[in-house]
């Protein structure tokens, strides 16, 4: 690992978190091509470089929450329940059914291009205020937190970056919003690191790896 990769690296990881974390969003999928196409972050190290990202980024930001008494409540306890094992699903996906680089990178893909398109979108046509909407129901929450742990589990995120937009445009506040999903980006990921993972100790060891 050169200098200028450890500093990149650093100054990267410092500036997505402090960006992205008062929103909900860890910031690890904004990671993704930062490691596979700057740092050449070998493959098989991108998903637990990622997530033990998400487990160092969080913690911060959700004390805070703690403090204002915002963290908490059923939309906390719904996504995180259902995140759980949607990351362990995706996370035997991943090693079992994808584990070549040039899958992975397909999925890199398919899951950013959606993900830019629709946040230039939003920014260019915000939407309309959704003050009628009374919010999805506790299944439908629940089922949207299986599926976004599962890709979050593939991927190596912790799934805010997709639960933020969605409920928010379902009708729930960004200040209930923002807590829950950050809760769940920390949750899912850490029970990844301390499992399968952790085992083969390669979390944290992406960019050492490229040098």
């Amino acid at each position: 690992m050169s200098w200028w990769q450890a500093l990149l690296g650093f100054s990267a990881g410092l500036l997505i978190s402090v960006v992205t974390t008062p929103v909900g969003v860890s910031g690890a999928v904004f990671l993704l091509p930062v490691q596979l196409s700057v740092l050449q972050v070998p493959n098989s190290a991108v998903t637990p470089t990622n997530l033990l990202f998400n487990v160092v980024a969080t913690p911060g930001a959700l004390l805070r929450y703690r403090e204002r008494g915002h963290l908490g409540g059923p939309l906390t306890r719904l996504l995180v329940l259902g995140t759980l094992p949607g990351v362990v699903i995706g996370a035997l996906v991943r090693v079992f059914l994808l584990p070549g680089p040039g899958v992975f990178r397909l999925l890199v893909v398919c899951l950013l291009f959606p993900l830019g398109l629709w946040l230039c979108v939003r920014t260019v046509r915000p939407a309309r205020g959704h003050g009628a909407l009374d919010g999805p129901s506790a299944p439908t929450i629940t089922a949207l937190a299986v599926a976004v742990g599962t890709v979050g589990g593939m991927y190596g995120i912790g799934g805010g970056s997709l639960l933020g937009p969605i409920l928010v445009g379902r009708g729930l506040p960004v200040a209930q919003v923002a807590p829950a999903a950050l809760a769940t980006t920390f949750r899912g990921p850490g029970t990844l690191l301390t499992g399968s993972y952790a085992k083969d100790g390669s979390a944290g060891q992406g960019v050492a790896r490229s040098g």
